[in-house]
């Protein structure tokens, strides 16, 4: 049982390392860019606010920099899984690996994403004398656990793709709205969080502030915590070989 475990999880590394070597090739910086580019954007959005004065709290830098930290490694997960099966179409047609293998890659990739972000905001976080000592470690646990939820919903979003292509571009839109109702560019009012609160993400991100800030206190909707698990265990449990069936075909 180990021996199939630690081969079905050799093999995910090769696939990743390929996607990584096409995703980057002729490039001499190679994954660094993820980081350059994460960097960029986290820069860019603290210059703006900074600029127009669009201050939403004393601790506007912190906020932006945690909540883009969670949100761009969960966003490109998201996105490299709906095309994953695209992209290596022929691979899958011509091999037996199967379509499970292949999107455990773009979760393999969110922690590599999420381990090269973590160090440089760890230590802006030192510096700031805001990081939660204690409990920061916590947080690829906490990651761990919103991907297990988040699997379903990818795995139906990618066998999806590969039968309507209108799903990618859907799919970008929809997250541009999950962002710009998440609490990370500005800090709503009390009224507004309960409504911005059933955004599924919002309670991942409200407890990975907990876990990397210090004195940070999460505003948590239960309910829409509640809905959400079992939203995620209904796609899991009425998963079915037909539609993986269906979408070989298509492949």
């Amino acid at each position: 049982m180990k021996n199939i475990f630690f081969q079905r999880l050799t093999l995910v590394w090769i696939l990743t390392k390929r996607d990584y070597a096409i995703q980057f090739a002729g490039t001499k910086f190679g994954l660094a860019w993820m980081v350059f580019q994460s960097i960029a954007l986290i820069s860019l959005y603290i210059l703006i606010f900074s600029i127009l004065n669009l201050k939403s709290s004393s601790n506007h830098y912190i906020d932006i920099l945690s909540g883009v930290l969670f949100w761009i490694p969960i966003q490109d997960m998201i996105l490299k899984s709906s095309q994953i099966l695209v992209e290596n179409r022929n691979i899958i047609k011509k091999s037996k690996i199967g379509i499970s293998l292949f999107l455990k890659v773009p979760i393999l990739q969110f922690f590599i994403h999420l381990s090269l972000l973590f160090l440089p905001c760890l230590i802006f976080f030192v510096w700031l004398g805001k990081l939660n000592i204690f409990l920061f470690i916590l947080n690829f646990f906490w990651m761990l656990f919103c991907v297990i939820l988040l699997y379903p919903f990818i795995s139906y979003l990618s066998q999806a793709n590969v039968l309507l292509k209108d799903i990618s571009p859907m799919l970008r839109i929809l997250l541009q709205f999950l962002f710009w109702t998440l609490p990370i560019l500005y800090t709503p009012s009390l009224a507004w969080k309960e409504i911005l609160s059933w955004n599924p993400f919002y309670f991942m991100l409200e407890i990975f502030r907990f876990l990397i800030l210090k004195d940070y206190l999460p505003y948590i909707n239960w309910y829409c915590v509640v809905c959400f698990i079992l939203l995620s265990i209904f796609f899991h449990t009425f998963s079915n070989k037909k539609l993986t069936k269906i979408v070989l075909d298509q492949l």
